[in-house]
């Protein structure tokens, strides 16, 4: 299992650390994604094009690349990185057909 550290935008950040939002869609042109990953956050301030110190941890619980997101894109579903031993991930669906 992985670990990826993504920039998150303030208001994306907020919404997640606050567990409002518990899922985000990410591009995976340059990284492969799988269930059990761990997400490091990091808030990324676009207008100073620095990272604001505040961090946060989650765990990829599931994962979708349905017809209706662009190619490239992922929706991930988080659990929190702290999950019970007993935490077993969703399964994992089967990848569509295009015909």
């Amino acid at each position: 299992m992985k670990v990826h550290d993504l920039k998150t935008w303030p208001e994306d950040f907020e919404l997640l650390w606050t567990g409002v939002k518990t899922a985000d869609i990410r591009t995976a042109v340059d990284r492969t994604f799988a269930v059990g990953d761990t997400l490091v956050l990091r808030e990324w301030n676009p207008e100073t094009k620095l990272y604001t110190g505040r961090v946060f941890r989650r765990r990829v619980s599931h994962i979708t690349g349905k017809p209706w997101l662009w190619p490239g894109l992922v929706m991930l579903s988080f659990a929190p990185e702290s999950a019970p031993a007993d935490f077993e991930p969703a399964p994992a669906e089967p990848a569509p057909t295009f015909r």
